[in-house]
Protein backbone atom coordinates (compact mmCIF):
# COMPACT_ATOMS: atom_id res chain seq x y z
CA UNK A 1 0.00 0.00 0.00
CA UNK A 2 1.36 3.75 -1.14
CA UNK A 3 0.80 4.66 2.63
CA UNK A 4 0.09 8.50 3.25
CA UNK A 5 2.43 8.26 6.40
CA UNK A 6 5.40 8.01 3.80
CA UNK A 7 4.33 11.80 2.38
CA UNK A 8 3.65 12.85 5.75
CA UNK A 9 7.53 11.44 6.48
CA UNK A 10 8.74 13.72 4.52
CA UNK A 11 7.15 16.64 5.31
CA UNK A 12 4.07 16.82 3.95
CA UNK A 13 5.05 19.23 0.99
CA UNK A 14 2.01 19.67 -1.33
CA UNK A 15 5.17 19.39 -4.18
CA UNK A 16 5.74 15.53 -2.76
CA UNK A 17 2.01 14.56 -2.92
CA UNK A 18 1.75 11.20 -4.38
CA UNK A 19 -0.80 11.75 -6.97
CA UNK A 20 2.13 14.42 -8.08
CA UNK A 21 4.60 11.80 -8.54
CA UNK A 22 1.47 9.04 -9.58
CA UNK A 23 1.29 11.59 -12.58
CA UNK A 24 4.63 12.29 -13.95
CA UNK A 25 5.56 10.97 -16.74
CA UNK A 26 8.91 8.82 -15.50
CA UNK A 27 6.39 7.26 -13.23
CA UNK A 28 4.18 6.48 -16.14
CA UNK A 29 6.84 4.58 -17.98
CA UNK A 30 7.56 3.19 -15.05
CA UNK A 31 4.62 1.76 -14.38
CA UNK A 32 4.40 0.47 -18.05
CA UNK A 33 7.36 -0.95 -17.86
CA UNK A 34 5.91 -2.91 -14.59
CA UNK A 35 3.20 -3.90 -16.41
CA UNK A 36 4.76 -5.24 -19.44
CA UNK A 37 7.14 -7.69 -17.20
CA UNK A 38 4.26 -8.69 -14.92
CA UNK A 39 0.78 -9.29 -16.93
CA UNK A 40 -0.80 -10.73 -14.15
CA UNK A 41 -1.57 -8.05 -12.13
CA UNK A 42 -1.97 -4.43 -11.89
CA UNK A 43 0.71 -2.61 -10.33
CA UNK A 44 -1.68 0.16 -8.75
CA UNK A 45 -5.01 -0.45 -7.20
CA UNK A 46 -7.67 2.38 -5.89
CA UNK A 47 -10.10 1.55 -3.43
CA UNK A 48 -12.66 4.02 -2.57
CA UNK A 49 -15.68 3.84 -0.06
CA UNK A 50 -16.08 2.56 3.83
CA UNK A 51 -13.84 4.99 5.61
CA UNK A 52 -11.89 6.28 2.77
CA UNK A 53 -9.91 5.28 0.18
CA UNK A 54 -6.50 3.71 -0.50
CA UNK A 55 -4.13 3.04 -3.01
CA UNK A 56 -1.98 -0.19 -3.11
CA UNK A 57 1.22 -0.27 -5.26
CA UNK A 58 4.12 -3.19 -6.08
CA UNK A 59 6.76 -2.51 -4.02
CA UNK A 60 8.84 -1.29 -6.93
CA UNK A 61 6.83 1.63 -6.81
CA UNK A 62 6.84 2.33 -3.05
CA UNK A 63 10.34 2.09 -4.09
CA UNK A 64 10.36 4.78 -6.38
CA UNK A 65 7.79 6.47 -4.53
CA UNK A 66 10.23 6.71 -1.71
CA UNK A 67 13.10 8.21 -3.60
CA UNK A 68 11.06 10.36 -5.39
CA UNK A 69 10.53 11.87 -2.32
CA UNK A 70 13.95 11.44 -0.30
CA UNK A 71 17.02 12.72 -2.09
CA UNK A 72 18.72 10.78 0.97
CA UNK A 73 16.99 7.52 0.58
CA UNK A 74 17.63 7.83 -3.72
CA UNK A 75 21.61 8.06 -3.01
CA UNK A 76 21.31 5.53 -0.66
CA UNK A 77 19.85 2.90 -3.54
CA UNK A 78 21.96 4.52 -6.09
CA UNK A 79 24.95 3.76 -3.79
CA UNK A 80 24.12 -0.04 -3.08
CA UNK A 81 23.14 -0.90 -6.34
CA UNK A 82 26.39 0.48 -7.68
CA UNK A 83 27.92 -1.54 -4.94
CA UNK A 84 25.67 -4.62 -6.15
CA UNK A 85 27.32 -3.83 -9.71
CA UNK A 86 30.74 -3.62 -8.82
CA UNK A 87 31.38 -5.90 -6.40
CA UNK A 88 28.71 -8.72 -7.19
CA UNK A 89 27.01 -8.36 -3.65
CA UNK A 90 25.53 -5.84 -1.96
CA UNK A 91 24.77 -6.20 2.18
CA UNK A 92 21.92 -4.24 3.70
CA UNK A 93 22.53 -2.64 6.86
CA UNK A 94 19.66 -4.10 8.97
CA UNK A 95 21.76 -7.40 7.81
CA UNK A 96 25.44 -6.43 8.38
CA UNK A 97 24.81 -8.55 11.98
CA UNK A 98 22.97 -11.68 10.82
CA UNK A 99 25.89 -12.12 7.70
CA UNK A 100 28.22 -12.09 10.65
CA UNK A 101 26.16 -14.13 13.01
CA UNK A 102 24.73 -16.44 10.62
CA UNK A 103 27.39 -16.72 7.47
CA UNK A 104 25.59 -20.35 6.88
CA UNK A 105 21.53 -18.98 6.50
CA UNK A 106 23.13 -15.53 4.50
CA UNK A 107 24.76 -18.02 2.05
CA UNK A 108 21.91 -20.09 1.62
CA UNK A 109 19.55 -16.94 0.38
CA UNK A 110 22.58 -15.73 -1.96
CA UNK A 111 22.90 -19.18 -3.44
CA UNK A 112 18.89 -19.26 -3.93
CA UNK A 113 18.82 -15.58 -5.29
CA UNK A 114 21.94 -16.88 -7.79
CA UNK A 115 19.88 -19.95 -9.00
CA UNK A 116 16.83 -17.56 -9.69
CA UNK A 117 18.86 -15.26 -11.56
CA UNK A 118 20.26 -18.10 -13.67
CA UNK A 119 17.27 -19.60 -14.35
CA UNK A 120 15.85 -16.44 -15.19
CA UNK A 121 18.23 -15.95 -17.24
CA UNK A 122 17.91 -19.28 -19.22
CA UNK A 123 14.27 -18.44 -19.57
CA UNK A 124 14.89 -15.32 -21.94
CA UNK A 125 17.67 -16.57 -23.83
Amino acid sequence: MLHPNLHKAAGGENRKRPSLWASNLQTQDLIDEVKAQNRASEPIVSTRGGTGSSTYVVKELVYAYAMWISPKFHLKVIRAYDQLQTEGVAVADHAADDLIDNPLDYMEKLLGQAKQLKAERLHLS
